[in-house]
Parts: C-alpha cells; structure tokens; sequence
C-alpha cells in the first residue's frame, strides 16, 4: 500500500504538471471555442496519454513552417495588376476591398473563363494542354488514383517529362491512401519530380489528420491553370456501368495565373521541392477580362479568408444567393450571414447531394439543415450520380468557385483555393447553370426532417458535435 501511494503522488503531480502545460498552450492558440472545450476533456480525462495525443495531433505546427514562406513568395509575385477596384460594380466593391486587404493581391483579369461540369469534359481538355505543353507542368492535387482513366495523366505528365519540361507534382500526403492505386509510385517510375504535402510520419510524430492540402490545380506553361473541385479519380469519368460525378473545374488564362502559379510554388517548396530564386515569370500585357482574384487559404493565415469572403458576400448580396456544395456544416459565422440575408428578403437557395459519400457528414448536414429550414431559405437534394460540386454565386454579379466545402474542416483546417469574380455575364452564366441543376433536384422540407424518428434526430445532433473534425 505503501508503494502504491509513493508512485502514485508522484504520477498524479507528472500529471497536474503535463495537464497544466497542455492547457496553456491550447487557451493560448485555439481560436475555437468547441475545439479548444474538447480537447481539455481529452486532457483532463487521460492522465498523460490526453496531453500525448493533443501534443501529437492537436498543435498546428504548419503555419510556423509556412510562414517562413510567405515574404518569399509575396516578393516573386508582388507584381501584378494596377489596381482594379474602380471597375467593380459600386455595390461590390467593399467585397473587392476587404479581400484586397485579407489577401494581400489585387484584383486581375482572365482572358476567358471555360467551364466544365464532369470529368468527361474536363479530362480531355486537360490532357490536351498537357500534350501541348512548351515549358513547365505544375500540378497540384489531394486526391489522384493510379489506375484506370487517372492513369492517362501519369503518362501524359510522364512523357512530358521525356520531352525535357519542367515537370512537378504535388499530392496531399494523406489524401493518396484515398486513392484507388498508388499514383506516387506511377510519377516517380516515370521520372516526374512528386512531392507528399504533410505526409504522416511517426519519427519524428506528424500525424495530422487535419491540414491537409485540399487544392486542385494544374498550371501549364505557366500561361494557363484549370483549378476547381475536382481531383483526378476515376469516378470522375462516365463507364458502361457508372455516369460520371457531377463537378466543376475551370481553364483560366492571363493574370490571374500568376497567382495561382504563386500558390502551386509556395505548396512545392513547403512539400520539400526546390524553389528557384530567380523563377521566370510570365508576363501579361494590359488587357481586358474577367475581374477575379485568387484566394489561398489556410491554417498558415491569421484569418480564414474563405469564409470571410463567404461571409461578406451573404451580407452584401441583395436578391439571391445560390450556395453548391458535397458538404454543408457551416460554422456559425456563415449560418448567421445565411439567416440574417433571408431575413432581408433575399432568397437563398442551397443545393447538396441527396446521397454523400460519408455517412457522419449527411448526418451532421441534417442538423444544420434543421436551423436554416425558415422562410426565404429553400434546400434542393441532388439525386445520384454523386454531386462534388464548390460553386457559389450571389446576386448575378458576383461568385466564388475553387476547392473549399461548406463546413469547418474546408473553412478552418485545411489549404484551399478560391477564385473570386466580379464580372455579370460570367456570373450570370454560373447561376443560370445552377438553376438547371436546381430543376433537376429534389426538395427538402423542415416537415421532412422533423418527421425523422427520435434516434435519426439525435444521431445527427450527436455527429454535429464533431463538426470541426469532419
């Protein structure tokens, strides 16, 4: 008895001592209140192996490492456009301002702006330019099957590499398990240059699960990018016996290549690759265009900027806001904005897949559903083929499309990419083709989700708990 009560004080004070530690430390750097409220149970409750865990899984140390980054990159890519603001329409232009300050880039133009819905028509034109390619590939994305149609890619990259351009590729370090074969293996028996964003390791530990690199982009020539919501999965494309997901990636040209050129360089260096100190850059006359900005996000940034351009384009939107996404848990943040512009008396529709691809993310979405289903808020379910879909469109002057789900992990956790426009036409054209997958929609009503039994209720009130970790 002895014993066990001189081991025991001083294991409980080892303990009071870790525990004390570990609390600083959160108070001090968790900005969420829920995550910071977690992770002291987790402490508390596990003597020794909570703070383990929170030390291993619950620092960010990306954005130490990333900012060292960012003079470096700011500096390359600081020269771009005069500024633009002048040309936005009045009513935007506090939207312009705002993310010209958060961002640290000044509106640009894209000569033209293509647009693709699947797979079957994005595949194509992106093996086009890669065959095409004079200089450079530069390829960036979080998932990548090996096999299959994906395969196209490695060897359309790989033999650009035989043909003696400058050829990188960056893939998430734990979006690759997801996938269907081993593309890392593919690019690097073909010679291309690959490089793992924050791969798990457990020597020394990195095991995040979060910061993840969720960006999809491809550069060619550094004179062209196609970025969006689509990775390279062979889901993507129609079979006999499957249609193709639904989804949306762009081709840009012109300025605004610059700046996502500067995101792919910045993920290259921080994944380990080589950054040149005198990069060639390209070189755009004076020329009219698309008005749009690229916004890069991530937990390396002091504020998240996806959603505070969310945020700020609910609250000036005055007729309708059209809201496309696989995911939908928003952060409070965004559901205020949501219900304050219903309130207005804009009408706001929101448009997600009828059958997800992760069963605790439906259940959470039905949750938050629940809040929103008032007047002046209507929700639309997809039916299958699967809906990957990151498009959002306000009014018919302004939009965003890139990466970025509307949920936490998206909006807090991970590095994304945004563009944003500011141009009626194009804008009209994105809300016009939201509208027709709209008709094709199933609608939702609060009856429907108050119908539900008891249990389906508190499952997907239970799972909303774990919201930021979805």
């Amino acid at each position: 008895m002895t014993l066990t009560v001189s081991l025991g004080v001083p294991f409980l004070l080892l303990h009071i001592f870790l525990a004390g530690f570990s609390f600083s430390h959160l108070l001090l750097r968790k900005e969420d209140l829920r995550s910071a409220f977690a992770w002291l149970i987790v402490i508390a409750g596990l003597p020794f192996l909570g703070s383990l865990v929170y030390w291993i899984f619950g620092i960010n140390r990306i954005s130490r490492r990333a900012h060292k980054l960012m003079a470096n990159r700011y500096a390359l890519f600081a020269r771009e456009s005069d500024d633009q603001l002048d040309l936005v329409d009045a009513s935007w232009q506090p939207q312009a301002l705002a993310m010209q300050k958060l961002s640290g880039r000044l509106l640009c133009t894209s000569r033209q702006i293509e647009h693709f819905h699947t797979g079957d028509q994005a595949y194509p034109a992106m093996l086009n330019a890669i065959a095409k390619a004079k200089s450079s590939i530069y390829a960036c994305f979080y998932n990548f099957d090996g096999d299959g149609e994906s395969w196209r890619f490695i060897e359309a990259i790989g033999a650009a590499q035989q043909r003696g351009l400058d050829v990188r590729v960056v893939l998430d370090g734990l979006g690759v398990f997801a996938s269907q074969a081993d593309a890392v293996a593919g690019f690097r028996s073909a010679g291309v240059a690959c490089e793992l964003f924050n791969p798990p390791k457990l020597l020394p530990p990195r095991i995040h699960i979060n910061l993840r690199n969720h960006r999809k982009l491809l550069v060619i020539d550094q004179a062209q990018a196609f970025t969006g919501g689509m990775n390279i999965v062979n889901g993507n494309v129609s079979t006999d016996a499957r249609a193709a997901s639904i989804d949306e990636f762009f081709a840009v040209e012109g300025r605004i290549v610059r700046q996502l050129l500067a995101s792919f360089l910045a993920d290259w260096s921080f994944s380990g690759g080589e950054l040149e100190d005198n990069i060639a850059l390209p070189e755009f006359s004076d020329e009219a265009g698309v008005l749009c900005r690229a916004i890069e996000d991530g937990p390396d940034k002091s504020e998240h900027l996806g959603l505070m351009a969310l945020v700020g384009a609910c609250t000036l939107a005055k007729e309708k806001i059209r809201l496309v996404s696989p995911y939908f848990i928003p952060p409070e943040p965004l559901v205020t904005a949501i219900q304050l512009a219903a309130l207005r008396g804009v009408e706001v529709q929101i448009l997600i897949p009828q059958a997800p691809d992760h069963r605790l993310m439906g259940w959470a979405c039905e949750h938050a559903l629940g809040r929103l289903l008032r007047p002046g808020i209507q929700v639309f379910q997809m039916p299958p083929p699967f809906m990957h879909s990151k498009l959002y469109v306000f009014d018919s002057y302004y939009c965003l499309f890139g990466s970025s789900n509307l949920d936490a992990r998206s909006l807090k956790l991970n590095f994304e990419m945004l563009v944003e426009i500011y141009d009626q036409k194009f804008t009209k054209s994105m809300a016009e083709h939201i509208d027709k997958l709209v008709d094709q929609a199933i609608p939702l009503t609060l009856s429907q989700l108050r119908e539900r039994s008891l249990w389906l209720r508190l499952r997907a009130a239970m799972t909303t708990l774990f919201a930021p970790y979805l």
